[in-house]
């Protein structure tokens, strides 16, 4: 397992745009990309997992606030786990929970993270909708480019999208700018979180199945 590139280009780290704010803002040391990579975290990662936006800013102010030692990190949802219990939070669990029961079957490395990086929506709501997008989609594609570089990871393979700013980001990623070597495949499922539970367990574990067939990865029942 690698852990996240450092030190972090200082464009990364200092760039604003409200009313989004920065991780950087928030947690000026922190050392993390994407939040997420507290529960898949490597990035000689085979598989990137995006989603869409880590979450509210004023939630990761409330645990910076309380002395939490590591706000900018995924919800815990497994009980006994260091970071599981009301201190944490429980915004973005559920999502959370149904990634890693997705993710566990498939046998190859992981890296999860989010197509806004540590762009923190307004507010604590961890719902709704995204205030215009737009304003920060050239930052976060650039931020995914770096990302995805062979000079960072130099072992992917696939990159499953969960939603369409996913897909559509991480698209503009790899068509802009120097053509990559090689362009990792893209797969599509809706969200965890979409109306209808059409991003639910049981509505995309097909997809997730045939990618590791077409992917040469075992799967496993879990």
């Amino acid at each position: 397992m690698r852990a996240t590139p450092t030190p972090l280009p200082n464009w990364l780290t200092t760039y604003r745009q409200p009313p989004y704010k920065n991780i950087y803002e928030i947690c000026p040391k922190e050392s993390h990309v994407f939040g997420t990579e507290s529960l898949y975290g490597d990035w000689d990662a085979e598989l990137l997992i995006l989603a869409q936006d880590v979450g509210p800013a004023d939630e990761f102010e409330k645990l910076r606030d309380a002395g939490h030692p590591h706000p900018f990190a995924h919800r815990e949802f497994r009980p006994g786990f260091p970071r599981y219990g009301p201190a944490a939070g429980m915004g973005g669990a559920g999502t959370n929970q149904t990634i890693f029961r997705l993710a566990e079957h498939v046998s190859c490395t992981k890296l999860y993270g989010s197509a806004l990086i540590g762009m923190c929506r307004p507010g604590a709501d961890y719902h709704g909708t995204l205030p215009r997008p737009t304003l920060v989609r050239g930052f976060c594609v650039r931020v995914l480019r770096w990302a995805i570089d062979p000079a960072r990871m130099p072992k992917l393979r696939a990159v499953i999208c969960l939603g369409s700013l996913a897909e559509d980001y991480i698209r503009r990623a790899t068509s802009e700018g120097p053509t990559l070597a090689p362009v990792p495949k893209l797969i599509r499922t809706p969200h965890p979180a979409a109306h209808g539970h059409i991003g639910s367990y049981n509505a995309v574990l097909p997809t997730w199945r045939e990618m590791a067939k077409q992917m040469g990865w075992a799967f496993s029942s879990v």
